[in-house]
């Protein structure tokens, strides 16, 4: 809530967090696909660098037939 430090979950680098009064991370602008896709793959905060990369693409059940 406060701004505090923090560890990337996608690559364990450290990184401050502004929290309720103004993190870095409000200015970054992700699409609605983009915010879901790290949403179903991460539960916390990811640092600038891993936050600047593209979001994953959603992965798409195969087909158990190989169609």
């Amino acid at each position: 809530m406060f701004a505090r430090e923090k560890r990337c979950q996608k690559c364990g680098q450290t990184f401050d967090c502004g929290g309720v009064f103004g993190c870095w991370c409000w200015k970054v602008t992700l699409d609605a696909a983009g915010r879901a896709a790290l949403r179903e793959q991460y539960s916390d905060c990811l640092c600038p660098a891993c936050l600047a990369q593209p979001a994953p693409a959603p992965v798409k059940p195969q087909s158990l037939t190989g169609r």
